[in-house]
C-alpha cells in the first residue's frame, strides 16, 4: 500500500507513515487525532448505555406492558440506530489516510 501524501510504500497493516507522518484510522475529532477501532466500538456502547439509561429504565416502572410500551420500544431503536449510525459506517468504511498535523494543503 502507498501512502498517499508522500507515495511511500508502508505495510498493510501500518497505522501511519514514517516519512511524511500522515496517520491512518476511523475518523479524526476536532483536535487532530485520530482514532481507532476501539474508540468507535466504544461510542456504539456509550450510545446504548445511555439509550438504555434515558429510555428503558422509567419503562420498567410501567408494568404491564401495554402498546404504548411497545411503540416506545420501537421509536427508542430507530433513535438508538439513529445515533449509532455514524460509529456504524466509520467501521463498515474501515480506516482512512489522513495527512500529517500541520499539513498546508
Amino acid at each position: 500500500m502507498q501512502c498517499p501524501g508522500c507515495k511511500t510504500e508502508v505495510d498493510d497493516k501500518a497505522m501511519g507513515c514514517p516519512t511524511c507522518g500522515a496517520r491512518r484510522g476511523y475518523f479524526m475529532d476536532r483536535r487532530g487525532r485520530v482514532g481507532g477501532k476501539l474508540k468507535v466500538w466504544g461510542g456504539i456502547v456509550l450510545v446504548l448505555l445511555v439509550g438504555v439509561g434515558v429510555f428503558i429504565a422509567p419503562m420498567l416502572y410501567t408494568w404491564p406492558v401495554n402498546d404504548t410500551i411497545v411503540w416506545l420500544l420501537g421509536i427508542f431503536a430507530f433513535v438508538i440506530l439513529l445515533a449509532a449510525a455514524q460509529f456504524i459506517f466509520y467501521l463498515i468504511r474501515g480506516p482512512v489516510w489522513y495527512p500529517p498535523e500541520g499539513w498546508q494543503g
